[in-house]
């Protein structure tokens, strides 16, 4: 399994936070244009943020937005767990 570039996820993990805030509906496109790699690729490293408990996503679909999670919210947390399960579960030889 390739070694996955640290440097790279943090950027990107940098990116994603100031872009939450302004473009809460188009990060994943913005992630995409900016660092030059697929869509796809762009919503997993939003999704390992969500189960990480960085980001917080409401919606499905075109209607999808992301924030910045807030850590005391308890329904926030519920999902974040299992949404965590699920991303363990189905990333697990990808990463």
């Amino acid at each position: 399994m390739p070694k996955r570039d640290t440097s790279r996820d943090q950027d990107i993990h940098d990116f994603v936070v100031a872009a939450v805030v302004n473009h809460p509906l188009e990060v994943s496109r913005q992630i995409a244009e900016h660092f030059g790699i697929p869509r796809e690729q762009a919503r997993k490293h939003l999704r390992r943020l969500i189960a990480e408990g960085v980001l917080h996503a409401t919606g499905n679909s075109r209607m999808r937005m992301h924030r910045l999670a807030d850590p005391n919210d308890p329904q926030q947390r519920r999902e974040r767990a299992r949404k965590r399960q699920y991303v363990d579960w189905k990333l697990r030889d990808k990463w």
